[in-house]
């Protein structure tokens, strides 16, 4: 197997938007590979949600069928936090990379994983990389998470 990234979807009370994120998940190309599963593995990891989340995404998974066979979920029965969280499904990611997401964010663009595997095979000096915040028009965020995403422009 070549996989060389896994992606790990950090949800929680999503039932909302979860099937945009598995929407955008399922669209990431990569040329040299026919299927997905070939080159990338995903892990979407629910810490404890208290919504319909678990069941949509299952919902979701299983009407894509083969698509999505190499998508793993973990259930955390209780809130862990992001770091437990983390630390947790961190030690089951057995690639050579992982990008972390968050069920707020969507990938931007259908060759964002891969440009994010090349940019850090390119650079092996390179520790970690971050995703570019967007906002579309007329979204509303909270004060504090405009702030974020202004320090992080």
């Amino acid at each position: 197997m070549n996989q060389k990234v896994t992606t790990v979807n950090l949800v929680m009370n999503t039932e909302g938007s979860i099937e945009a994120l598995v929407h955008h998940l399922l669209n990431q190309r990569h040329p040299d590979y026919e299927r997905q599963s070939d080159w990338m593995r995903s892990i979407f990891v629910d810490d404890g949600s208290s919504d319909g989340t678990v069941a949509k995404l299952r919902e979701v998974l299983e009407r894509e069928g083969e698509k999505a066979s190499h998508i793993q979920v973990i259930v955390n029965e209780k809130n862990l936090g992001l770091s437990a969280t983390l630390n947790k499904v961190l030690s089951a990611v057995e690639t050579p990379y992982v990008l972390t997401c968050h069920s707020d964010c969507l990938y931007s663009s259908d060759d964002y994983v891969l440009k994010m595997v090349s940019h850090m095979e390119a650079n092996p000096k390179i520790g970690a990389l971050t995703g570019k915040p967007s906002l579309s028009v007329g979204s509303k965020i909270p004060f504090v998470e405009r702030l974020y995403l202004v320090s992080n422009l």
